[in-house]
């Protein structure tokens, strides 16, 4: 997970938008698939007449997880591929090396970000251990509520994709006038 955000983060900050869009929409797509085919035994589907077999791995919570890592894994690599493909983003005439400055700078930015994941994060893992014991159907309407609480984010999401990706081109051109406005 951390490469594909990663390589978000850098396609998103060079100007390009649309790969991530594209690449995160078929990471749920071939989640659900990879679940379908992994969690489910082997069974026989019929559609009015025609009657088929489906294969199924039967691993149940293992293979939610395995389909989840499989869909993480291609769309990671292929997210990385694309990042480091783009032809405005040469590596070969800049430094890689680290300076202390940059670095302060980097954990000053991204110290709170962090900060706040954790909590949010270990607020939903203590929520979720709560409700579990309370069974499954408090557990689906749990999960419902947070699923419809995270759409309402969206518009600020895409604000934010939108912010990140001006102030990367504005700073990547030097214009630094222009980058604070897009901020």
């Amino acid at each position: 997970m951390l490469l594909r955000v990663f390589s978000v983060n850098v396609l998103q900050c060079a100007g390009n938008t649309k790969i991530p869009s594209i690449l995160n929409s078929l990471l749920c797509v071939l989640d659900i698939c990879f679940n379908y085919f992994l969690i489910f035994p082997t069974r026989e589907l019929t559609v009015r007449n025609f009657s088929f077999t489906i294969f199924g791995a039967d691993l149940g919570v293992a293979g939610a997880a395995l389909g989840t890592a499989f869909a993480e894994v291609i769309i990671a690599i292929a997210m990385f591929i694309a990042a480091f493909r783009m032809p405005n983003l040469r590596f070969d005439s800049i430094s890689l090396k680290f300076s202390k400055g940059i670095l302060e700078t980097a954990c000053k930015i991204s110290g709170p970000m962090a900060l706040e994941s954790v909590v949010m994060n270990g607020a939903y893992i203590v929520i979720t251990s709560i409700v579990a014991p309370l069974g499954a159907v408090s557990l689906a309407a749990d999960i419902f509520g947070f699923i419809t609480e995270q759409v309402c984010y969206l518009p600020g999401f895409g604000i934010c994709i939108a912010a990140t990706t001006l102030v990367g081109q504005a700073l990547g051109a030097n214009r630094k006038v222009h980058a604070r406005k897009f901020a």
